[in-house]
């Protein structure tokens, strides 16, 4: 019998929270580890510009009263037109390095939001919102809120009732059929499926009991 996975997540909204707790089970199960063998615990903020100074309260809480045996903490932040190394350069700065949860922090950073990782995968995306055409958005846009309307213009064009496109996330998360084809598309999501393996099978090797 092997141990659950106990992963916490530090996401800012609800869109981030219907695509990622899915998309981390998608991503487990890539590398052979069942879904119901993680446990999640989402912690939210409140985004917006407030999001550094609220992570930092977070990383201060788990210095302080621990990470109750997690496995990963997942951080999803909206890249907001800085890119990823950036964005990472600046959560990092709320970490100290002697913290002993800092190996297992995963940073998501959709750039600009995490709409436009909801539009991936074309056939995920048709299949959970019932698009009859796909999106066809430009490799890379920087501007306020553009994937957000884009998703939901679609949707009400093509006749789905809908407020922003987020009840869907879940489902397109864990209809990606290529996760090497949909990092393709985005650098930033790739580089996030790459690190959740990472930590994830590290940890699944140290919960399955020896024989």
């Amino acid at each position: 019998m092997v141990d659950r996975l106990k992963v916490l997540y530090f996401l800012e909204d609800r869109a981030q929270e219907q695509f990622m707790l899915s998309l981390v089970e998608r991503i487990a199960s890539e590398v052979g580890i069942p879904g119901q063998v993680l446990l999640s615990t989402v912690m939210s903020s409140r985004g917006g510009s407030t999001v550094l100074e609220e992570f930092g309260k977070f990383a201060r809480d788990r210095r302080k009263a621990g990470v109750a045996g997690a496995a990963m903490i997942v951080v999803a932040v909206d890249g907001d037109c800085q890119g990823h190394a950036e964005k990472a350069s600046q959560l990092l700065k709320k970490v100290k390095h002697t913290d002993p949860f800092r190996d297992i922090l995963v940073f998501a950073i959709p750039d600009p939001h995490i709409e436009r990782w909801y539009l991936v995968d074309q056939v995920a995306l048709k299949k959970a919102a019932g698009l009859k055409h796909g999106i066809a958005p430009p490799p890379y846009k920087c501007q306020r809120a553009y994937y957000k309307k884009l998703l939901r213009d679609a949707l009400r064009e093509q006749d789905i009732s809908s407020y922003d496109g987020s009840e869907f996330g879940a489902e397109i998360a864990r209809d990606i059929s290529d996760l090497h084809a949909a990092g393709e598309q985005d650098p930033s999501f790739a580089k996030f499926v790459e690190e959740v393996k990472r930590v994830l099978r590290r940890a699944y090797r140290g919960a399955v009991p020896d024989r």
